[in-house]
């Protein structure tokens, strides 16, 4: 009860003040997303914290998004709001990539070849980074491409390979040039006992050997 009166005596002083409702309604989108972009982080909140214009039919404001498809070369898609968690009540299930998402920009995450000839090059969803169904298991060699475009870190999972049956190492970086005074890298490691791949505006290459393949050349 105290809320609506709040937002009811908001209003009204907002009326005497001159400011009409719909500006009272953008203040309040300005503050929520400065919030976002409090909890997020001011170098990641571009990714997460989406303007909303007059026109735009998605009407929310805090966002994620990934390349679908386990091998990483699906479309770009994104939930917003609770649906990141639960379910909206109003424009849920709906994940198509609107303006203002992930930044702006489309980021790239492509596996161009593998050294046996398998499938490896793996996108999902940051925040959790799973292992997808039907990624190759480390049974062979394989050489991973990917490439971020953004000035904000992206980690890719690197197929089935852990710390226990394989060794992961960096091969090759090509940078791109940044907007923002950030230091581009390639950088392989762990999460969790999987290895994965770390990059910031760089095209990077990792290689991933089994231990049994190790253990045979020696």
């Amino acid at each position: 009860m105290i809320f609506y009166v709040s937002a009811a005596v908001a209003l009204l002083m907002g009326q005497a003040l001159g400011q009409t409702v719909g500006d009272e309604i953008k203040n309040v989108r300005d503050d929520i997303r400065s919030l976002c972009y409090k909890v997020y982080g001011k170098d990641t909140g571009a990714k997460n914290c989406r303007p909303v214009s007059a026109t735009d039919s998605q009407r929310h404001i805090v966002h994620e998004c990934w390349k679908s498809g386990w091998s990483g070369q699906g479309s770009l898609r994104c939930k917003y709001g609770f649906d990141i968690y639960g379910t909206n009540t109003v424009n849920s299930g709906d994940q198509n990539l609107h303006p203002g998402s992930n930044g702006g920009r489309r980021r790239l995450a492509v596996d161009t070849g593998v050294a046996t000839g398998m499938g490896s090059g793996l996108a999902e969803e940051e925040r959790e980074l799973p292992i997808p169904d039907g990624a190759p298991a480390a049974l062979h060699s394989a050489r991973f491409n990917f490439e971020n475009l953004e000035d904000t870190k992206q980690t890719e999972v690197l197929g089935k390979y852990t710390v226990n049956n394989a060794l992961c190492i960096l091969q090759g970086v090509k940078v791109h040039k940044t907007e923002a005074d950030v230091e581009p890298q390639c950088v392989v490691s762990t999460e969790g006992g999987n290895w994965t791949l770390e990059m910031v505006s760089a095209s990077c290459t990792a290689m991933c050997i089994p231990r049994n393949v190790m253990a045979q050349t020696l």
